[in-house]
């Protein structure tokens, strides 16, 4: 009869007690929360959209000239707000086809701006494509509390496409203006004369969008940057290998720019730099489940786990995907030499256009992993099925038997309490029978060992 090795449970309970107890949270990806971003008003190209990671800096307000809305534009920490109508792929390419002939412009505007800023009118108009005429002039400035109506005098022309924009500042020479500056607008208008002409798209800003994310519970990707492009790579998906959902990372390209963005996922932010976050355990092992496709034979995904004690690397991992069309497991072995307080975990997809990393159920386990979950768990053994190690938890004194299908007792242990930790990675796999005995009281719990 082979020994069972018995880990005292209070150490390692004290240990787990304070971050994640670490367990991967959502490592299923059973969870998902869809948080609202920011508005930004319909047709409008916008600097909401086009700098998602900054503080919004067009904003729907309430106070119109004209109908329900007007829209605010703010300046948050030296980033201005814009809004146009056009083709802007490094420079501006062209506008929204427009071909009624005006000379001025005239919109309602509210406004507070420090002495020397300005809000900016860009017009650029373009006949088969060529540029014909450009003015950028600053319009309002100074301080105007109630609704006032600039009016702009543009040359006269004529165009088959207009570029149009509103901008917190001088765009063009990069004239930027001071935090806490802000221009109400409203129903923009353009005139030949005395005469409207044909409004531009959503000209009183009555249409808002609302841009939403819906992102894995504990999770950080690229989708907070790319949700303007509408690129978001990092999604849900019904491809689970257990439970309803799992991660789905895409290499994806921009078609206007042809930039490529590689998808990522990590436990803390991830743009300007991986964070770690607390973490206080020391798994044995990483495990989970993945597919891998891509277009690229040789492309492969990559696992980067990092623990940290006071800023110092006491363990890492770094491990490669290969492709794989059907759910693949895998599993590697964690060597930690401190007391890890922290720990920076990121996956990233292949790097070709079409790559698709799909995973699921990400586990941390053995060690100390789970004993501060388990004690508050209405349970007497876990996890079931059990690859590397058992936990047991009973009342008072009790006895421990591992038993097979043929009746054999092929572990055993006796005057065990409380949370005790079985080490059966080198039982066989199959179906057993493990009976805790206390007192006059016996129970037997079936165990799957893989």
């Amino acid at each position: 009869m082979r020994k069972m090795y018995v880990t005292s449970a209070a150490l390692l309970m004290a240990l787990a007690a304070n971050a994640q107890y670490g367990e991967i949270q959502n490592g299923g990806f059973e969870d998902w929360t869809t948080n609202t971003l920011f508005n930004y008003p319909d047709q409008w190209a916008n600097s909401n959209r086009q700098e998602p990671l900054a503080q919004p800096a067009v904003v729907r307000s309430t106070d119109a000239q004209e109908g329900i809305y007007s829209t605010e534009l703010r300046v948050n920490d030296d980033v201005g707000a814009y809004i146009y109508h056009g083709q802007v792929n490094m420079g501006i390419t062209g506008g929204i086809p427009y071909t009624d002939t005006f000379d001025n412009v005239r919109f309602q505007y509210k406004c507070d701006f420090p002495v020397g800023d300005s809000l900016y009118l860009l017009m650029i108009r373009f006949t088969s494509g060529v540029q014909t005429d450009t003015v950028i002039v600053p319009v309002i400035h100074g301080t105007q509390m109630t609704w006032m109506q600039a009016a702009v005098p543009i040359p006269a022309g004529t165009q088959d496409e207009l570029f149009f924009a509103l901008s917190m500042g001088d765009p063009i020479n990069e004239i930027s203006i001071s935090p806490g500056s802000w221009a109400r607008i409203d129903k923009v208008e353009l005139y030949n004369g005395a005469v409207l002409q044909a409004n531009l798209p959503n000209h009183n800003f009555e249409i808002w969008t609302t841009q939403t994310l819906e992102s894995a519970d504990g999770w950080y990707s690229y989708n907070e940057g790319l949700v303007g492009l509408d690129l978001n790579n990092a999604n849900k998906t019904t491809d689970a290998h257990s439970g309803n959902f799992a991660m789905e990372m895409k290499v994806v390209e921009d078609a206007v720019t042809q930039y490529v963005y590689p998808s990522a996922i990590s436990m803390g932010p991830i743009w300007g730099g991986l964070t770690p976050v607390p973490y206080v355990a020391s798994p044995t092992t990483f495990s989970g489940w993945y597919k891998l496709s891509s277009p690229y034979p040789n492309d492969n995904a990559l696992t980067v786990v990092e623990f940290f004690e006071n800023g110092n690397l006491v363990g890492a991992s770094i491990q490669t995907l290969d492709i794989s069309s059907n759910y693949a497991y895998f599993s590697y072995p964690l060597t930690i030499t401190g007391t890890p307080d922290s720990v920076e975990f990121s996956i990233y997809s292949g790097m070709e256009v079409g790559s698709v990393l799909v995973l699921d159920d990400l586990e941390f386990s053995g060690g100390n992993v789970g004993l501060s979950e388990f004690a508050q768990m209405n349970v007497s053994v876990y996890p079931n099925p059990a690859s590397t190690e058992v936990m047991i938890k009973a009342e008072g004194e009790y006895a421990a038997d591992l038993i097979d299908l043929t009746g054999k007792v092929v572990m055993s242990m006796e005057q065990a309490a409380g949370i005790q930790v079985m080490n059966v990675e080198n039982v066989i796999p199959g179906t057993y029978l493990l009976r805790l005995k206390s007192g006059n009281t016996t129970s037997t719990h079936k165990l799957v060992v893989e």
